[in-house]
């Protein structure tokens, strides 16, 4: 087990780069030409009953936020669940 997935949960699978999620936290670490970038999303409350919104809102964040860096479009699946 990788030390980034013991502390964060599962894998994230990118186009460019590498991360790791949980249902209320993902990191995606990518190389822009301005260097090493790291997108981080983290939810800090989650009372009971209510759904995590990293999950649906990571993707289209690293999405985003890699064009607007000049980074290029980096697309992130986190996994169903």
């Amino acid at each position: 087990m990788f030390l980034k997935e013991a502390l964060y949960g599962v894998r994230v699978n990118g186009t460019r780069g590498f991360g790791a999620s949980s249902p209320t936290r993902a990191v995606h670490w990518a190389r822009c030409q301005t260097g090493p970038v790291a997108f981080l999303a983290h939810q800090t409350r989650l009372y009971e009953g209510e759904t995590p919104l990293v999950p649906d809102l990571f993707p289209s964040y690293v999405a985003a936020e890699s064009e607007r860096l000049g980074c290029g479009r980096i697309e992130v699946e986190l996994p169903a669940g």
